[in-house]
């Protein structure tokens, strides 16, 4: 045995495969078309109570002795206004369609919402101190508390 210490070869191990990366836009469409298929078989199913008395008022909006003719409902005039539109389109079915294109509208602008709000996180670490990604003091060590201990310093007890 020579006093030159052993080295081992070194061995790189390969990376998990991942599934191919779909645009954002995509995402989101097969998102929406995902709820929209989850709405879609209830588009002819008996009305409920609400639907179904909601309907009725908005069928008989009218100018009557208050704002909602001679009925009342404790919703909104513009949702009673939609209802209405709903009405003249062909009442349950037409409303839960209008239901089901409101879930749409509501996935496809969320999309692009999220990505302006929160940009794209993909492949980059969490942010560290002052918003950067990476190493907390850049120079590719983190220089901060040792493990087992908080932010602050205080060992942690493990409560």
């Amino acid at each position: 045995m020579s006093g030159a210490p052993a080295t081992s070869p070194v061995v790189q191990v390969p990376r998990p495969r991942r599934g191919p990366s779909l645009a954002p836009r995509t995402q989101v469409a097969l998102i929406a078309a995902g709820a929209a298929a989850l709405r879609a078989p209830f588009l002819t199913r008996p009305a409920g109570s609400d639907e179904g008395g909601l309907l009725l008022i908005a069928s008989q909006w009218h100018p009557g002795s208050s704002l909602y003719g001679d009925y009342w409902g404790d919703r909104p005039p513009l949702l009673l206004e939609v209802l209405v539109v709903a009405d003249h389109l062909g009442g349950l079915v037409a409303l839960r369609v209008i239901g089901l294109v409101a879930v749409v509208v509501s996935v496809v602008v969320a999309g692009p919402l999220g990505r302006f709000s929160g940009g794209s996180r993909r492949g980059r670490s969490p942010p560290g101190p002052r918003g950067r990604s990476g190493p907390a003091d850049g120079n590719g060590t983190d220089s901060g508390p040792g493990p087992g201990t908080s932010d602050h310093g205080r060992r942690r007890t493990g409560c």
